[in-house]
């Protein structure tokens, strides 16, 4: 068993459960959407810049949950003293 893995796993897991952490990446959302809605419409750039922060944060979100997926399969994996 991979314990890099495992524990990077089991660290993601521990950031994904938080309430804390879930409750601020709403808001930081919820945040970026009423900036963008208040952006002109031709304001390309800024628009551009929210769209990019946007997909950072759910890179970030998605990028935990591998963690979490790859510490998972690992824990599944058979031992070498099987």
């Amino acid at each position: 068993m991979n314990e890099e893995i495992m524990e990077r796993g089991r660290i993601a897991k521990s950031i994904a459960d938080n309430l804390e952490f879930k409750k601020l990446i709403e808001e930081i959302k919820m945040d970026l959407f009423y900036q963008f809605s208040q952006t002109g419409v031709i304001d390309e750039e800024k628009k551009q810049e929210i769209n990019l922060t946007m997909a950072g944060f759910n890179l970030l979100v998605k990028k935990i949950n591998t963690y979490i997926s790859l510490a998972n399969f690992e824990a599944q994996k058979p031992s070498a003293s099987d």
